[in-house]
């Protein structure tokens, strides 16, 4: 049997009704119910409506619930809440709990609800009066492996946290087991928005990575495709990005023992760096008291397509391999007329170049370079110049013109000026052939004019 039963028909009067006025330093209570057994339950209400209705008046406690060992507020509400608290000035709801939590709810709608009418206020408030604990915390059942520990939704701010401390941390994510890395603090995730956005006014930091780990730990990773425009600022460790980047500012990375940038391309034909630059210059290194550019590779250190300009000194420790086949010579050439190559060219008064006109003429100075598929391996003397200038090949094989009417050209012949213009022919009188010789032919000529490679030894 119960002990008490309260029943009333009318809407405003309560079935039961506890007061109590003491205005002791204690307090008073108004109802109050003790359940001894196991399964014993102080105070239960049944209703339509509102189950157990509790109002506190002068700062006093609504609800005031002490148990050993189960529940101390158990509210089941199949349609509505199943524990509801309004006030005006104070917290509709408080729970506080030494081990355990202060408030635990429901496990198909909401477990806890708040809900603020006012401009400044929080429908749920949570506070931290302790260095190790925290103001609000909630979790999942691990057998629910998508739900979200914390879910916010709204029209503006989903989740907001807010720090009024110096180096205070408005909201803080983190793993609690170490061994594990696949566990993410914070994630954003999207379909056509940004998952994290950071903004920063004034001197601030919008996003800051920071790893404790030392040379192990990555102060950010982007796998994936990278856009950022603007400064990204500066960063003391590596910077290291696996996929497709694009920045529309400066990059400026500062280590102080390893690499400041390191490039990892593993599909053929890639590069680890690249650098694109239509008007400036697409890579650039510069060093004060080192090397400026460093290249090492197991074929080649360095491949360049196009022209190479060079303002210093070039030291090499081997061999330097030209695929080229003459060393050759720029020289002015006197008149404006174009001579092609493979033309024999001897000196004027003038110090410039004209075609040869006579036989075994000592005033030889070569033949035009770059005729056929011979090119130059080595120019000398290339500078400026508002005159025509052509290079000579002044030694290595070339091709030239010749004029075997004089006599035929075997392989071997020597080679001097001939009284046709611009051709050589085989110097058949050695006496005359001292200090007027071109070269040696490579290839016979039976009769004729034409052109043939030869090995030019100005004699």
């Amino acid at each position: 049997m119960a002990n008490l039963i309260g029943e009333s028909a009318d809407a405003n009067v309560p079935g039961i009704l506890g007061e109590n006025t003491a205005l002791t330093s204690g307090g008073g209570v108004g109802v109050r119910g003790n359940g001894t057994g196991a399964n014993g339950t102080g105070v239960f209400g049944s209703g339509d409506a509102v189950c157990v209705r509790a109002e506190g008046i002068g700062g006093g406690s609504a609800i005031l619930a002490t148990c050993q060992q189960n529940d101390v507020i158990v509210g089941i509400g199949k349609f509505g809440m199943g524990v509801f608290g309004q006030s005006e000035t104070g917290s509709g709801v408080r729970g506080v709990s030494g081990v355990a939590a202060g408030i635990s709810g429901s496990e198909i709608s909401s477990g806890v609800r708040g809900e603020s009418s006012n401009n400044f206020g929080h429908g749920v408030t949570g506070v931290n009066t302790s260095i190790n604990s925290s103001g609000f915390l909630a979790g999942r059942d691990s057998q629910f492996q998508q739900h979200a520990g914390v879910y916010g939704e709204s029209d503006q701010q989903g989740v907001m946290g807010l720090t009024t401390v110096a180096k205070g941390t408005g909201v803080y994510g983190g793993g609690t087991t170490a061994a594990r890395g696949d566990q993410i603090g914070v994630r954003g995730e999207t379909q056509g928005g940004v998952g994290v956005q950071g903004e920063s006014f004034g001197e601030g930091v919008a996003i800051q990575g920071i790893s404790l780990s030392g040379n192990q730990g990555l102060a950010g990773r982007f796998i994936g495709n990278v856009h950022i425009q603007g400064n990204p600022g500066t960063s003391s460790g590596d910077l290291r990005v696996e996929g497709t980047s694009s920045f529309g500012g400066n990059v400026e990375v500062t280590s102080n023992e390893n690499d400041a940038v390191v490039g990892f391309a593993t599909a053929p034909g890639k590069a680890g760096v690249l650098g694109l630059a239509p008007n400036g210059n697409a890579l650039a290194g510069i060093s004060d008291n080192a090397t400026g550019l460093f290249a090492k590779g197991p074929l080649f250190a360095g491949i360049f397509q196009g022209n190479v300009d060079v303002s210093g000194n070039i030291s090499c420790a081997q061999d330097i391999i030209l695929t080229n086949a003459d060393c050759a010579e720029d020289f002015d050439i006197a008149g404006a007329a174009l001579i092609e190559p493979g033309t024999v060219m001897v000196l004027d008064q003038d110090g410039a170049l004209q075609q040869s006109e006579l036989a075994y003429d000592k005033r030889v100075a070569g033949v035009i370079s770059g005729a056929g598929d011979l090119r130059p391996g080595l120019i000398l003397g290339r500078q400026a110049s508002q005159g025509n200038r052509v290079p000579i090949a002044l030694l290595g094989k070339v091709y030239c013109k010749v004029d075997a009417q004089y006599s035929l050209i075997e392989v071997g012949d020597l080679l001097t000026t001939s009284p046709t213009p611009g051709h050589a022919m085989k110097a058949a009188d050695q006496l005359k052939a001292f200090g007027s010789v071109i070269g040696k032919a490579l290839q016979p000529m039976q009769s004729g004019q034409g052109m043939i490679s030869i090995l030019v030894a100005l004699q």
